[in-house]
């Protein structure tokens, strides 16, 4: 089921989220927009409050959920974190790479989730955002990061079926490991549904 914010959604009838998307309205996490970024940026007030009402209801429900790219970034926001707008602006070191293609090396932290779902310790990635996560939301850790210390990706610390990744894994379908993420929310989602239904 796809959700907009024309739609009215219940959240009952939902097994798992998953979200995603372009960039995050500065003032959803408390900042004034850079004037620098103003060309590049493209927004969606109206998703913005549609999502932060949502995921938050998912969380609640315990449904899975995985949050790709602005997906990862609301996650942290309705945990009360923030964001970097300009993730050069920060690490002025990190190559200005946005590319679909998987060219960005990241670092996976042992023992975390998702290092068992895609069974890697270091894997390539692609880069198509300029936001990252600044002040962790409550609850989360890293769960893998570059070279240059940028976050990208987050869990939940409690074991909650939560996970936010800053590339696309549906961009690279050819992937074992990142098609894991997809194969693990729709078995969690279906796990969920049946303890639900008492199966």
């Amino acid at each position: 089921m796809r959700i907009s914010p024309v739609q009215s959604v219940n959240i009952e009838a939902l097994d798992g989220l998953i979200a995603g998307g372009g960039d995050i309205t500065a003032e959803f996490y408390g900042d004034d927009l850079l004037p620098d970024l103003v060309p590049d940026v493209r927004t969606d007030p109206d998703r913005d409050r549609l999502e932060t009402i949502i995921v938050p209801q998912a969380i609640e429900r315990g449904l899975p959920v995985l949050g790709i790219c602005r997906g990862s970034q609301i996650i942290n926001i309705v945990l009360c974190g923030t964001l970097h707008q300009d993730i050069y602006e920060v690490y002025a070191e990190a190559p200005r790479l946005k590319t679909v293609l998987p060219r960005k090396i990241v670092t996976v932290h042992f023992g975390t989730r998702l290092s068992r779902i895609l069974d890697c310790e270091t894997c390539r990635v692609n880069a198509l955002h300029h936001q990252s996560v600044d002040r962790f939301g409550t609850g989360l850790r890293v769960a893998a990061e570059d070279g240059h210390g940028m976050i990208q990706a987050t869990e939940a610390t409690d074991g909650t079926d939560l996970i936010g990744v800053q590339w696309h894994p549906e961009l690279m379908p050819f992937r074992r490991g990142q098609m894991n993420l997809f194969r693990w929310i729709v078995t969690t989602a279906a796990q969920k549904r049946a303890e639900r239904n008492g199966a």
